[in-house]
């Protein structure tokens, strides 16, 4: 028999444990432990225990088993709940969540526990859901695979168990589409704070809706609180909406494929109750048939992250008094030229909000403690919500430090290194602002580490001339797509900045780069864009 694995991410290769699911498991307490008695056996039939007996796995094990027994009742829909509410980040709970859901019968209440997981890991964490949720909401769109199949099939390949289950199953069958939508309401973000100018400028532009204003677009750079702001709108105004709200990820800036406005719809069909043997595949007969769907009930909906205009337009609803809140970093000029929409422009916090959003997260003692180095250590995060919230994340893991000791850190070290979550150099504004630097062609990537080699995050075109050795009219061209999606900022006379954090990475990169600006003239191949990476090998 192996040797125990060191929690349920540790499995040897090759070895797939099988756990039999008892009525002891499915009755026990919340902290219970588990014995040989209650028949955790592997694949051979001796005991194992292959989950720690600490932390919300106790309760999740408890959880899964009753769920595997087909004991999906009313009183274990609660019990989750309270978990959610207790562990509000933890991904296997909200999984089990929409497994309970989804084999009761309520598949739209599942994906909404999807979508209301992946609000609140985007809002307090800028995360995107794990494989396994991604999966699991898959699965359960397409109708791949029937309810009592839960949790079998609904496993990534980071949770290898296999399940076979001891007791009766129920016999349940849901038939695809057969529960009305369920919206939910969107968690605020963690310590969201300020922008009440912004929220005020929604409300007065969508109070306009039943004329005109079909949309509002708010835009930004990478870890401004775009989505944050939308969600908070939606949080607070949901309620003038009878149709209902919707949120989708549109996966404009993101490690994962970038959604079509076709993949779109027949989710949002979906989400609306449709089976998927009624939705048609062509884009003119889904707009047609979402239109038809969205009529008489104005409805609200949040398009976050999306990658264009063109993205965008095609998802617009149509509806009088119905409102589309769209987040991109992309400044989306093209949606100025259509009649009905708002733009919201987003940049920093203030230094008072930005104060208080690092009061909230670290605790007053310490900010009050220490006023001088905590105004510095926002500054230093250029007063952006998502560097002050992964600043702030690693204060609080980090108690015995002191805010100045952090603030030096950031000061005198690489400071984009700093800002990245401890023991997650993914989750870091490097890697945001990297998603960024991949949208944009060849000649413009080699033109944005150009930048990094100048001495100032200002400077004017002439100074880029001699620097690539380009036309103006080329530079220009260069400098409107880099402006397009919120890497440089124009200041008119020919003159141009950069924010700090974003001249930060620039620099990283020249420093790290094996081309000059000479590579623009020369096509030379550029391995950084090449690479696979979740970072774009930037």
């Amino acid at each position: 028999m192996p040797g125990r694995p060191d929690g349920p991410r540790a499995w040897p290769d090759g070895w797939r444990p099988s756990i039999r699911a008892s009525p002891a498991i499915a009755s026990a307490k919340v902290d219970y432990n588990p014995q040989p008695s209650d028949n955790i056996k592997d694949a051979g039939g001796a005991p194992l225990w292959p989950l720690r007996p600490f932390g919300p796995l106790r309760p999740a094990l408890r959880a899964e088993a009753r769920l595997t027994l087909g004991q999906h009742s009313g009183t274990l829909l609660e019990e989750l709940a309270q978990l959610v509410q207790e562990h509000p980040h933890h991904e296997r709970i909200a999984l089990l969540r929409m497994g309970v859901l989804y084999r009761s019968g309520r598949r739209s209440e599942a994906l909404s526990v999807y979508e209301e997981t992946r609000a609140r890991l985007a809002a307090d964490l800028g995360l995107d859901p794990g494989p396994d949720l991604r999966r699991a909401q898959e699965m359960i769109l397409l109708a791949d695979g029937m309810p009592e199949e839960w949790p079998r099939r609904l496993f990534g390949a980071r949770w290898r168990e296999t399940v076979t289950v001891s007791a009766e199953r129920s016999g349940h069958r849901t038939t695809a589409g057969a529960a009305p939508p369920v919206p939910f309401v969107p968690p605020s973000a963690a310590g969201f704070t300020g922008r009440e100018a912004e929220l005020h400028r929604i409300l007065e532009l969508s109070q306009g809706a039943r004329h005109s204003v079909s949309a509002v677009a708010i835009v930004g750079a990478a870890g401004h609180g775009k989505t944050a702001l939308a969600l908070e709108w939606a949080r607070r105004h949901h309620g003038r909406y009878p149709g209902g709200l919707e949120i989708v990820d549109l996966q404009g800036y993101s490690a994962r494929r970038v959604l079509s406005p076709t993949e779109v719809l027949r989710t949002l069909l979906t989400w609306r109750g449709m089976s998927p043997e009624r939705i048609p595949h062509g884009m003119a007969e889904l707009t047609s048939l979402y239109h038809s769907e969205l009529a008489g009930s104005p409805s609200l909906l949040v398009l976050d992250n999306a990658v264009s205009a063109q993205q965008a337009l095609a998802l617009l609803p149509p509806a009088p008094g119905s409102l589309a809140l769209v987040t991109s970093r992309n400044r989306l000029s093209n949606l100025l030229m259509t009649a009905g929409v708002g733009m919201i422009q987003l940049g920093p916090l203030p230094p008072v909000d930005a104060h208080q959003l690092l009061r909230h997260v670290v605790g007053a003692d310490r900010t009050e403690a220490e006023p001088e180095a905590t105004a510095e250590l926002a500054a230093l995060c250029g007063h952006s919500p998502l560097a002050l919230r992964i600043a702030a994340a690693n204060m609080v893991m980090h108690p015995r430090c002191r805010i100045a000791d952090h603030a030096q850190a950031l000061r005198t070290d690489n400071r984009l290194g700093c800002l990245a979550i401890t023991g997650d150099r993914g989750s870091s504004v490097g890697s945001s602002l990297a998603l960024s630097v991949r949208r944009l062609g060849h000649e413009a990537q080699v033109l944005f580490r150009a930048l990094g080699s100048l001495s100032a995050p200002v400077a004017d075109r002439s100074a880029l001339e001699r620097l690539t050795g380009l036309p103006r009219a080329r530079v220009s061209d260069l400098l409107d797509l880099l402006f397009a999606e919120h890497l440089v900022h124009v200041d008119g006379a020919g003159r141009f900045h950069l924010d700090e954090l974003t001249w930060q990475y620039a620099r990283l990169l020249a420093m790290d780069d094996t081309h000059t600006a000479t590579g623009i003239r020369t096509g030379q191949p550029e391995k950084a864009h090449q690479s696979s990476s979740p970072r774009g090998g930037l």
